[in-house]
């Protein structure tokens, strides 16, 4: 009878286990769940935005609705504020989106490709700066200009 009751508390052990596993939001379970989640949102959203432009680029086309057209526009509005909601929400905002082509270029090398190297994502965000920093730098160089232009006094010629 112990035996039995030994194994009811190692089955409700165990199913106790595995929920909370399921229900705790920082496992690798649940993060691969919720990109695999994510992935699906974008898959549709990079739908909706294909019918949006197709409807934008035959705007004067006959037989195109511009009343479609608005509301993939709309939509296409919603779906981005859903996605960035969602991925601040369950800890993936953080994370590059990266862009899955549809035909890959080579069979047989996989998804290998698709994934950058640290090196690569480090070499990216250290252009992306640099390019930030310079427009910046132009930015306040002509501002810099254009307060120096008030500044000169205008000389008036009395007669």
């Amino acid at each position: 009878m112990s035996a039995s009751s030994s194994m009811v508390g190692m089955s409700t052990n165990h199913s106790t286990q595995s929920m909370s596993m399921q229900s705790d939001p920082n496992s690798i379970e649940a993060f691969k769940h919720n990109i695999q989640d994510i992935l699906k949102d974008i898959l549709h959203l990079q739908n909706v935005a294909r019918n949006t432009l197709l409807g934008i680029q035959n705007a004067y086309h006959p037989g195109n609705s511009p009343t479609q057209t608005e509301a993939n526009i709309v939509a296409l509005k919603q779906e981005l504020e859903i996605i960035a909601d969602k991925s601040v929400n369950i800890g993936v905002g953080a994370l590059p989106i990266l862009h899955i082509p549809s035909v890959p270029t080579n069979p047989n090398s996989g998804h290998d490709n698709l994934v950058p190297s640290e090196a690569q994502m480090i070499a990216d965000a250290t252009r992306s700066i640099k390019i930030l920093f310079e427009r910046i730098k132009r930015v306040q160089e002509s501002a810099g200009t254009v307060a120096n232009l008030l500044q000169v006094p205008t000389i008036t010629n009395a007669t």
